[in-house]
């Protein structure tokens, strides 16, 4: 099976779904409400007890691999690096950083920077590797998180108002009340006690942790709109260039040129390559960014992510002869 073939199965379910949830708010078939409700059960309820299960399942009494550390490090250091490479292009291409309805500059560097990599990329890595990537996806998750809330925050926070640690409380909390975070933390509990559930249970388990994957990506399918899209189009055309093409392209070059190892390189490609959060758009509501551009940014780079992946990861595959 060539590199494209094996890229194309991993990605092409995932695009399909959300093709599916476009589709089904075209016809009416769902609404808003629903994309929200969708959203809000997921991000609650479903994608943690999902985590949960995956990282309780782990196997502890084998100590983790050097390679695991170098990745967490790596991943720690690339999203550092990203949002600074996202800070710096922005000043060239945003030429106004306020608009009418919000802080324009902070939201296209949240844009850049902040990945949906917990719904899409890990259906893709599951697709590619199977069981075998589980623990590098926990240990990557725990890392991302917090240093995903607390550089959204930062940026979107324009810097007249940046006032030292004022908000250090605020970013703690949000970062301790993850849902994702405390699933993680419960998960690595689990498996470290090797604690077990009566059957019944962890088969109800396993079906509310199967909805988060199809029913997430149907909620961004219909979340699709395209309102003020004429006005923010450019903007959200330079950051779906800098999130599904330049990043990827400079992190997994640079995983290759220190050694990570294959597998690790693709996980790498398909963080930094993954689409806008969809949470970036609550979070540019809420904080003052500009959520008409948040949201065209989450629809151009879903929209577009299955291609990118695509090429990154069939590139990768035949680089590191894994196909």
């Amino acid at each position: 099976m060539n590199a494209f073939t094996i890229a194309f199965n991993a990605v092409l379910p995932i695009f399909l779904m959300i093709v599916l949830g476009f589709g089904a708010k075209s016809l009416g078939v769902i609404n808003q409400d629903f994309v929200n409700q969708a959203t809000r059960f997921v991000f609650r309820i479903s994608l943690p007890v999902l985590i949960y299960r995956k990282v309780s399942a782990i196997d502890l009494s084998e100590s983790f691999e050097v390679s695991q550390v170098h990745l967490m490090v790596f991943c720690f250091i690339g999203i550092i690096v990203g949002y600074f490479i996202a800070k710096g292009l922005a000043r060239f291409v945003v030429k106004d950083p306020m608009s009418k309805n919000g802080y324009v500059t902070g939201t296209f560097i949240l844009g850049c920077s902040r990945s949906n990599y917990v719904i899409i990329g890990y259906p893709v890595l599951l697709n590619l590797f199977g069981d075998a990537v589980v623990v590098n996806m926990a240990l990557v998750t725990l890392m991302v998180i917090p240093i995903f809330n607390v550089l959204a925050i930062i940026a979107l926070t324009p810097p007249d108002k940046h006032n030292g640690i004022a908000k250090f409380k605020e970013i703690s909390l949000n970062i301790i009340k993850n849902p994702l975070i405390i699933a993680l933390v419960f998960g690595f509990i689990t498996a470290e006690l090797e604690l077990t559930f009566p059957r019944a249970i962890d088969g109800f388990l396993a079906m509310v942790a199967g909805l988060a994957t199809p029913l997430a990506l149907v909620a961004i399918g219909a979340f699709f709109h395209f309102d003020g899209f004429r006005e923010t189009i450019s903007l959200a055309g330079a950051v779906t260039f800098i999130k599904l093409l330049l990043l990827p392209a400079i992190m997994t070059t640079a995983a290759y040129l220190i050694g990570l190892e294959p597998m690790n390189i693709i996980l790498v490609g398909v963080l930094f390559g993954g689409p806008t959060s969809v949470s970036s758009f609550a979070m540019s509501s809420e904080l003052g960014g500009d959520p008409v551009l948040a949201g065209n940014i989450i629809i151009l780079t879903s929209g577009l992510c299955a291609f990118s992946y695509m090429l990154v990861i069939t590139v990768w595959l035949s680089i590191l002869g894994i196909a």
